[in-house]
This record gives C-alpha cells, sequence and structure tokens, in this order.
C-alpha cells in the first residue's frame, strides 16, 4: 500500500465520541495489486499531540525508515502503520506480521490458540537446521507446552528457544523485557529462520506431507491435521502471495488435499446401543447427581456435540404442537486464558454446523419421558429460566475436560465390560448415535438433516453410509419411537423414575401453560 494523503479528520478539532473528544485521523492509501483507494480513521487520540505522532508514523511508512534496530516502518495489509522486522527477509518474520495483523480481525478466540500453536511448528519446519536439530525444537516445544509450574527449566539454547515460542511468539501485544536466556534464543532463532526468497516446492510440500502424510506429528489424527492443513497453513501460504511478500505461489504445484469423508465415517460396530447409553445415564447419576443424569440423554437423543450440550440452558426448551423441543444454536468450549479478550476461560459460539444453508437454530424433539423428566426437576423455570442447565459444584458451566474424564470413567465401569471393542469411544460417540436411532425409526432424512445440523444432505447421506447400509446388524434393542416411551427395569440401567400408569402421558401442555402464565 501506498500512502496519498492524511489529514485530521474534523479541522484538528477534536470529535465527539461516547468516551468524549477525541481527534480523528484520516488517511488515504492506494491499494495494492491495483484495488483502489483505501480510505482509513482511527478517533481514539485524546490528545492532539498523540494524534500529531500517529500522523508522523504514516508519514514514517510511507517512506519505510528503517529505524536503528533494523526495524522497519511499513503498511500492514489492514493499512495501519506497523514498525516491524521486515517480513520479506525470513519465514518467522512474515509469521510474525500475519499473526499480528489477523489476530484481532479474523479469528474468534479459541481459534488463535490452535492457529498460534501450528504457526510454532511452521516456524521449526522452515529453519535451515538439520533434521535432528528440528526433532529436538519440536520435543522441547512439546515439553515447554506442559504447566508452566511443572515444566523443566532449559539447559540449551534450542529449549530456550522452544520456550520463547511457547511464550512469547506472534503474540499481539508490543515487545516485551526478555530475559537474557529469551532474547539470545530468540536471537538466535532469528539467524537459522529460513529466508522468504528460498521458499520453493519442496519446502512446502514437505510440510504438507508433515501435517496430512502418514508420517504427522504425534498423536494427532489425520482428519485434524488435514483440518490444520486447510484451515491454517493454506490462507497463510495465500496471504504470503496476495501480500507480495513471495513472487511465487507457494501452494503451486501442490495436491490439493481432499476432505477426509472416509476418516469422519462412524464405523457402524461402533454404535452405542440405547440399553448402553441408559446405564451411562444411570451412572452419571449415581456420581454427580440427577441434573447429570440427563447429560447422555440429550447429548445422545438430539445428537449433540458436547459443546453443544453443555451450553444448554433452561430457557433453550420449548413446547412446539403439543411437545417438547430443544433449541440448539451455541455451543460453549474452553478457551486459554492468555489468548482471551476478557481474561475468561471459556467461551459461546455458534455451533459447528452453522452455514449459509444451515437454520440458525434447529429445534430438536426430545423423547416424552426425558421431558417428562426436565419438567420434573425444573418445573416452572423450564423454558424460562437462562441458567445453564449442566453446572459444576460451585456453579460455573460444566467443563469439557471434566466431563471427558467422567465419561470415559463410565465407559469403562459400565460398558466395556459386557463390550470391550467399544473401549476407545469418545463422547461425540453420543452424536453418532443419536444419527443412528433417527435413521432407524425412518424419520424423513431432510428432518434428521434439520434436527443434526447439516449442511448438505448428500454429505450426511455419505458419512453415515455404513451406518445406513448395517443398520439391520446394528443392536437397538429397546428402541422406541420418539413418540413412544423406553424404560429399561433395574435400577442400575432405569432412564428415569416414573409410574408405571403413566408411561403413555408426557406432560397436559394446557395446565402447563396456565402455570407458566401465573
Amino acid at each position: 500500500m501506498r500512502l496519498l494523503t492524511s489529514w485530521f479528520g474534523n479541522d484538528a478539532k477534536p470529535v465527539t465520541t461516547a468516551a468524549g473528544p477525541r481527534y480523528q485521523i484520516r488517511w488515504r492509501l492506494l491499494g495494492d495489486g491495483g484495488r483502489g483507494f483505501v480510505e482509513r480513521k482511527r478517533t481514539d487520540f485524546v490528545t492532539k499531540a498523540k494524534a500529531n505522532h500517529f500522523m508522523e508514523e504514516l508519514d514514517k511508512a510511507h517512506y519505510g525508515l528503517v529505524e536503528k534496530d533494523g526495524r522497519t516502518w511499513r503498511f500492514d495489509t489492514n493499512g495501519q502503520p506497523t514498525n516491524l522486522r521486515a517480513a520479506d527477509e525470513t519465514v518467522l518474520g512474515a509469521i510474525d506480521l500475519y499473526m499480528k495483523n489477523r489476530w484481532f480481525t479474523e479469528w474468534q478466540e479459541a481459534q488463535r490458540a490452535k492457529v498460534r500453536g501450528r504457526m510454532q511448528r511452521v516456524a521449526i519446519q522452515l529453519t535451515s537446521l538439520s533434521k535432528a536439530k528440528k526433532k529436538l525444537l519440536f520435543e522441547a516445544l512439546e515439553t515447554q507446552r506442559t504447566d508452566r509450574g511443572t515444566r523443566p527449566t532449559p539447559t540449551t539454547l534450542e529449549q530456550w528457544a522452544a520456550r520463547w515460542l511457547r511464550d512469547h511468539a506472534f503474540l499481539p501485544s508490543q515487545e516485551e523485557e526478555l530475559s537474557l536466556e529469551l532474547a539470545d534464543a530468540k536471537a538466535w532463532f532469528e539467524t537459522v529462520s529460513m529466508p522468504l526468497c528460498t521458499l520453493g516446492l519442496t519446502e512446502i510440500t514437505d510440510l504438507r506431507l508433515l501435517m496430512v502424510g502418514e508420517n504427522g506429528e504425534g498423536k494427532l489424527e489425520q482428519s485434524t491435521r488435514r483440518a490444520y492443513w486447510g484451515g491454517v497453513l493454506v490462507p497463510f501460504l495465500n496471504w504470503l502471495y496476495e501480500s507480495g511478500l513471495v513472487e511465487r505461489q507457494p501452494l503451486r504445484g501442490q495436491t490439493k488435499v481432499k476432505r477426509d469423508i472416509q476418516g469422519e465415517r462412524p464405523d457402524s460396530t461402533q454404535i452405542l446401543t440405547p440399553r448402553q447409553v441408559a446405564t451411562m445415564a444411570a451412572w452419571f447419576r449415581r456420581h454427580y447427581g440427577e441434573v447429570w443424569e440427563l447429560f447422555p440423554l440429550l447429548a445422545t437423543f438430539c445428537s449433540l456435540r458436547i459443546g453443544e450440550a453443555l451450553h444448554i440452558r433452561l430457557s433453550d426448551f420449548v413446547v412446539r404442537r403439543g411437545r417438547w423441543h430443544l433449541r440448539v444454536s451455541d455451543q460453549i468450549h474452553r478457551v486459554i486464558k492468555a489468548y482471551s479478550d476478557d481474561g475468561k476461560g471459556k467461551q459461546v459460539s455458534p455451533t459447528k454446523s452453522q452455514r449459509h444453508t444451515t437454520p440458525k437454530t434447529r429445534e430438536i424433539p426430545l423423547p416424552p419421558k426425558v421431558a417428562q423428566r426436565l419438567v420434573d426437576l425444573f418445573g416452572e423455570r423450564l423454558g424460562v429460566d437462562e441458567t445453564h442447565l449442566f453446572r459444576g459444584p460451585r456453579g460455573a458451566v460444566g467443563n469439557a475436560g471434566d466431563v471427558r474424564k467422567w465419561w470415559k470413567q463410565a465407559l469403562l465401569e459400565v460398558v466395556v465390560p459386557t463390550t470391550p471393542d467399544l473401549a476407545g469411544l469418545t463422547p461425540h460417540a453420543m452424536r453418532h448415535a443419536g444419527m443412528t436411532y433417527w435413521f432407524a425409526q425412518k424419520f424423513d432424512e431432510k428432518l434428521i438433516q434439520r434436527w443434526g445440523g447439516w449442511e448438505s444432505l448428500v454429505v450426511m447421506q455419505d458419512t453415515y453410509r455404513g451406518v445406513l447400509e448395517s443398520l439391520e446388524e446394528i443392536e437397538l434393542e429397546g428402541l422406541d419411537r420418539f413418540d413412544e416411551t423406553w424404560v429399561f427395569e433395574g435400577d442400575e440401567v432405569s432412564v428415569v423414575n416414573v409410574v408405571k400408569s403413566d408411561v403413555a402421558k408426557v406432560i397436559d401442555i394446557a395446565d402447563w401453560r396456565s402455570r407458566a402464565v401465573n
């Protein structure tokens, strides 16, 4: 970008803002690649002196002023003046510029940690070091990722470099004062980082194979590595070319990595039966209370992801056409506090399945007796109260990490003894089971697509193709239609405590509405 002109937005007079009088700066740039004029403004200067100082920074970026520390003033891709090490020198500098430009504009809080973690590994891979040295750095980075109170103190330059990558590299804040060891490690890493001008087909191919090939990193599943390649590294490589930092498109000549549908398909032999879901629910009730009994039931019979289940609030239950439905539009997930804008450890975001062709909120019918159990537990609060359904002992929203531990323990105690092949199931198996039950009950597949939040009917059918072909072999003992009820005999596997004479009764909707109004 090239600066055309800059001026005070209101003839060098402060403008009125919600925060009080502020000086406004406007500047016009000629965009790269013939994109035309781009106008920017800032209205956050309290004093005129600060506004004038920013005007000086605009001029420095216009003329590409190089300061004593070797840092060059330039415009970033958002048209803001920045004083960073020249990005065209090394891959490390390019990653740093990319991360700081995109940090608060394109990524949600949870994404930042994932992108930064991948970029740390890209920075190591794209160095002039030997394979043995790179391996040492990868191992040291993994060690430095552990809890800061227990991780070992570095003893080698590589270990200090890994700590610098883990704690300080690619963050959007201004550079902080580093210890002598970290400063030395940073300087060393800058010298071994590959020059951008040498980034070619061989290096990008090695990077792609590292992410999606058979010899991928650690214990990451292949589908996860593919997602990192397509969602993190491909945008970065495209940005390098679009920003003019490299002359040749880095992805030219690379094989396009297709979505691994086969790896995403659930195994038809790994589907929980309704009886097993009931035993899991009874275990949750016995160990964590009657409300948590509902966690496996709702997650399974509404085909929810774990984050969607944990975000359920009492107000998310509504009555439609005489029966209870669960409204699902958001999910909650853990955020590393250091990367969080508000310093909190959890974040709410739209569900993964929201796309332009998918309804923002999906409404899923509840099994009658699960609905009755909800009414028994919460009464008139159901459908009104904003309180989260699944909460920890201190009242906070349930933690996904804890729930995964509970799930694993329940699986080992009540399912694995009779079905050892299910030992590796994760909580996502509840979603697969729920989808399978809908198929088994021969619901219209467009309905299933809507309830499950699938963007494409074709993708849904392809994903569950093995399940659809094996429905006759899948054990579905105890499964009735959703407009009926099912109860297992015995305390250990009882889904809900009901009176047998009330088996067919779900709820008197007219009576409920009158009580809700009063």
